[in-house]
């Protein structure tokens, strides 16, 4: 399906669809934070895990402690994306791809620039979680940025951005749906 097509003809999106961009957007401010919010905990679970088992590793894997950390990524990456990051993630993009760009190019290109801006904010506060003192935080960081970098686009390009663009077009917008239907 492509962009032109009615999306109201549509009634399941597939990986593929997802990965190229195509899926059913958010059509109201109410759906455009549920997506939001669905993107945002992709994310800090990647990040938690990504800081947690792959730049620190601990002998013993603790669910719990990781589990805990997720409010402080959630409310750390949904503030910096509401606040700024979405805006210019989507100006950066115009400005980057005036057009010629669509389908799997221009999703690699939104997912670059948003990596672009996320990465260096969420790299810095997972380095000062990590407990790095003053003196050795800009080597821990230039460790960890150019890792969390690749690992977030690979991450997000193949599996965060277009699973919530599945799960939200596919589970949350026909149950949207039926409970406006219903009330």
């Amino acid at each position: 399906m492509t962009r032109s097509e009615n999306p109201e003809q549509r009634t399941r999106y597939s990986y593929a669809d997802c990965l190229r961009g195509d899926f059913d957007p958010p059509a109201s401010e109410g759906e455009s934070t549920l997506f939001q919010t669905l993107f945002v905990i992709g994310m800090a679970v990647t990040m938690i895990l990504f800081v947690n088992v792959v730049v620190h590793p601990a002998a013993t894997l603790d669910p719990l402690a990781l589990a805990a950390s997720f409010p402080l990524w959630f409310c750390i990456a949904f503030t910096v994306r509401s606040l700024f990051a979405n805006r210019l993630s989507f100006w950066l993009f115009d400005k980057l791809n005036p057009g010629h760009l669509e389908g799997v190019g221009a999703s690699a290109l939104l997912v670059l620039v948003n990596v672009c801006i996320m990465a260096p904010i969420m790299c810095a506060i997972g380095v000062t979680l990590s407990g790095a003192h003053a003196a050795a935080f800009l080597g821990a960081y230039a460790t960890m940025l150019p890792l969390a970098a690749a690992a977030a686009y690979a991450f997000c390009f193949l599996v965060v951005r277009p699973l919530v663009m599945l799960v939200f077009s596919d589970v949350c917008k026909p149950l949207i749906a039926r409970l406006r239907q219903a009330g």
